[in-house]
C-alpha cells in the first residue's frame, strides 16, 4: 500500500471513530487518561503503529503523513492527539537507540504501545549485569495503556551538568499487566 493510500485510510479511520472519540473525551479528561475503549479502538485502527517501520508491523508513515493523522485526532480531542502522537513517535525516535534485537522486541506488532519520559532524567547506578535506574517524573503520558515504558537516565557519578549530559541513556521495561 502506498504512503498516500495508507494515510488516507488512517484519516478515514479517524473520521469513523469521531463519534466514539467525542463520547469518551469527557471521561478521558476527568480520569486524566484515555478511556480503555479509545485505546482499544486506536490499537485496532493502527494509530499506535503508524510511524513504526513496516518491517516491525507498522505502516511506516513519513513524518508529514504521521502528523496529518495526529492533527486530525487532535482536532477532535487534544488528549487523543497528544497521547497517540507521543506513543507512536517512540518507534522513530527512541527505539532505534536500542540494539536490533531489543528494538524488534519493543516494537514488533501493531498493538504494542510506548510511553516514557526523558526529563527529568533518573539516575543509573552500576550493578552486576547493568544499571539500577531510579527516577521520579511528574508525567508520563499514556503510561496506563503502554506495553513498554522508557525512562531517560544519567549514569555518571559526577554531578556537573555537562557530565550528566554526556552520560545520558534510556532504559525500557515492559509495563506490568499489559503483555
Amino acid at each position: 500500500m502506498s504512503s498516500k493510500s495508507t494515510v488516507e485510510s488512517l484519516l478515514n479511520r479517524v473520521r469513523e471513530l469521531e463519534p466514539l472519540i467525542r463520547e469518551h473525551a469527557p471521561k478521558s479528561e476527568e480520569s486524566r487518561r484515555l478511556s480503555p475503549e479509545l485505546v482499544d479502538a486506536y490499537r485496532r485502527a493502527g494509530f499506535y503503529a503508524m510511524y513504526r517501520p513496516e518491517a516491525w508491523g507498522g505502516a511506516g508513515l513519513d513524518p508529514i503523513s504521521f502528523l496529518k493523522v495526529v492533527e486530525a485526532l487532535a482536532r477532535i480531542d487534544a488528549a487523543s492527539g497528544w497521547n497517540v502522537g507521543n506513543a507512536a513517535s517512540f518507534d522513530c525516535f527512541l527505539v532505534p537507540l536500542f540494539s536490533e534485537e531489543g528494538a524488534r522486541e519493543m516494537s514488533d506488532g501493531s498493538h504494542v504501545t510506548h510511553a516514557g519520559a526523558v526529563n527529568p532524567p533518573g539516575r543509573g547506578i552500576p550493578v552486576d549485569g547493568g544499571y539500577r535506574v531510579t527516577a521520579r517524573t511528574p508525567f508520563v503520558s499514556g503510561c496506563h495503556e503502554a506495553s513498554w515504558c522508557t525512562l531517560g537516565s544519567t549514569s555518571s557519578t559526577e554531578t556537573s551538568l555537562e557530565a550528566q549530559r554526556r552520560s545520558r541513556s534510556s532504559t525500557s521495561r515492559p509495563c506490568p499487566g499489559t503483555r
